[in-house]
């Protein structure tokens, strides 16, 4: 089970499912942000607890994505220190390939 989705979910439609497999999914939402409209796109990747991956983005989503949220356990430290290593990959990846910084929330659940 993953509470990662139930996040994303929760942000697009301020609704809780408690339960959700481990399935990757593209989510589309629009919000009025200082008078405009803004497209959210969120790629909600997520990996089978256990798994060496867990919380691992590729590549291909470190490129894909404008901004990151990053979700830690409260109860698993060693999901922070994960968190942490994917905040240096950003930050490494994005100064290759942008003079901008991209932004990123880190949120502890």
């Amino acid at each position: 089970v993953s509470f990662v989705p139930a996040l994303t979910v929760r942000f697009l439609t301020r609704r809780f499912i408690g339960e959700y497999g481990d399935i990757e999914s593209i989510y589309t939402h629009n919000v009025m942000v200082g008078g405009r409209e803004v497209c959210f796109s969120i790629w909600d990747s997520v990996c089978p607890q256990g798994s060496e991956l867990q919380g691992w983005v590729s590549e291909k989503q470190l490129r894909w994505a404008d901004g990151f949220v990053l979700v830690y356990s409260i109860c698993d430290r060693s999901s922070f220190h994960l968190a942490r290593q994917q905040l240096q990959r950003i930050r490494q990846l994005k100064r290759r390939g942008s003079s901008e910084k991209a932004p990123v929330i880190l949120v502890g659940n």
